[in-house]
């Protein structure tokens, strides 16, 4: 997988930053503001983490131990609700990301880099060999429990019916999870370049404004 933030660079061409001196302190703040949350956000996640998957084993070695069909059932959603949080604080995490590095290079100003954490994230981060083994080691996990939900499920009932509702509740969860996932990875680049977008239409509209007020003709100016 290539660099999210190289591909959109080159997708979107180089933003010339235009900083004045008495916005430098209100970027600065804002840069601020943005890595204490990065860092709330990543905290909690890593809480839920531990917290989450401590009470999935103790969950799955009750009902191995003592085989309960309500366990096993629940043990599928209880996963992918552990799963889906993670995922929307990571997009939540990209999002700020995105815009921290618009900042970044806001408050750098053209000038030798003196911020570029988001840049060095981009390369340690994205597509490293140990995230990819986590995705494929949760994504094997999910399936396993969901696959041991849909098996207890059977046991409980013969009937076709009530195993093709469980199924699709399931298989609406798993495509859930795909969406999510593919629009988490996606949302770093959107992050910037909606701040971007948003900073070349205030531009814009400064210098409207600003042209409007010259008079178009020598005659036009006041007297």
């Amino acid at each position: 997988m290539g660099d999210p933030k190289t591909d959109m660079r080159s997708a979107m061409g180089s933003v010339e930053p235009r900083l004045s001196g008495g916005n430098t302190s209100v970027l600065l703040k804002q840069y601020e503001l943005l890595t204490e949350d990065i860092r709330v956000l990543m905290t909690s996640n890593d809480r839920l983490i531990s917290v989450g998957f401590t009470i999935l084993g103790a969950a799955y070695a009750f009902g191995m131990k003592e085989p309960s069909d309500t366990v096993k059932l629940a043990l599928p959603f209880f996963v992918f609700s552990v799963v889906f949080y993670t995922l929307f604080i990571y997009t939540n995490v990209f999002a700020l990301g995105g815009h921290k590095q618009f900042i970044e290079e806001q408050i750098n100003g053209g000038q030798p880099p003196l911020l570029f954490w988001e840049r060095v994230a981009g390369k340690m981060i994205f597509g490293n060999i140990p995230s990819i083994f986590l995705i494929f080691i949760y994504g094997g996990f999910t399936i396993f429990t969901t696959w041991f939900g849909i098996d207890a499920f059977r046991e409980i009932s013969k009937a076709p019916l009530p195993i093709i509702c469980y199924c699709t509740v399931l298989g609406f969860c798993i495509g859930g999870l795909v969406w999510s996932t593919v629009r988490m990875l996606r949302t770093y680049g959107r992050a910037y370049k909606f701040s971007v977008d948003f900073y070349s239409a205030a531009l814009t509209s400064e210098n409207a404004c600003d042209t409007s007020s010259i008079p178009a003709s020598a005659a036009d100016a006041p007297a």
